[in-house]
């Protein structure tokens, strides 16, 4: 086989090698995690719901960003008794919820509280006005369920450097609070509060590139190419020589 020869051999192999294993780019890839706390069916005040965080594996490619999100719901229920020898007008009721989520080692929280670290979360707040409750009455106290939610999204070097470890410990916790204004007198309260909720924490990271698998129609073509060499360089090989 002459030199000429050769080098289209090489340079057909290049190409064929080309088509059959193409480099897959990387890709920008999200990997979630849910975790749930509270009961909507039993009573709660407050809740401090602990809960473990798988960390990001670093060997699945490059962390580019942590999402934390979380949405919680507050149901409140009760009655309101007048004891007072007289009526009782201008009643106003609110149940304030407020909440905090952590990670230990990681970014230090988020918080509706001022005192809070991090960016603020909901506070829910349901409200029911009275006008007036009579002497020795009960008026029910059921106003529309609160709900709360938010996100935070964490893409400095510093944050997502904590999520580079096997898990973090995470806290999510509420308090609720009531608060009363009327003219005056004895009323009694009798409130109960159940809550519950998601925190969810996504990790979008760009994979690794990773070699495709060939397509049939890739090896077809680079077999049809040597097999256009081959007989090209047969007929060569059989033409006669003139002196």
């Amino acid at each position: 086989m002459g030199g000429k020869h050769v080098a289209k051999f090489a340079r057909a192999l290049a190409f064929g090698l080309l088509l059959v294993a193409p480099a897959t780019m990387a890709s920008a890839t999200d990997l979630s995690y849910t975790y749930s706390f509270g009961d909507p069916t039993k009573i709660a005040t407050d809740i401090d719901n602990l809960f473990t965080l798988d960390g990001f594996d670093s060997s699945l490619g490059d962390l580019q960003q942590v999402v934390i999100s979380f949405d919680y719901t507050v149901h409140a229920s009760g009655t309101l008794t007048n004891n007072n020898t007289g009526s009782l007008n201008g009643i106003k009721v609110s149940q304030e919820s407020d909440a905090t989520l952590s990670f230990s080692g990681a970014y230090t929280g988020y918080g509706s509280n001022p005192d809070d670290d991090g960016a603020p979360l909901d506070v829910v707040t349901q409200r029911v006005n009275y006008s007036t409750i009579a002497s020795g009455a009960t008026a029910t106290f059921n106003p529309t369920d609160g709900t709360g939610s938010g996100s935070i999204t964490l893409t400095s070097p510093t944050a997502l450097a904590s999520f580079l470890t096997n898990s973090l410990n995470g806290e999510f916790s509420t308090d609720t609070f009531t608060n009363y204004s009327f003219n005056g007198g004895n009323l009694a309260s009798d409130l109960s509060t159940t809550i519950a909720g998601h925190v969810k924490v996504t990790y979008t990271y760009e994979a690794a590139p990773t070699s495709a698998v060939p397509e049939p129609a890739s090896w077809a073509l680079m077999l049809g190419g040597f097999g256009a060499l081959g007989a090209t360089m047969r007929r060569r090989k059989r033409a006669p020589f003139v002196a």
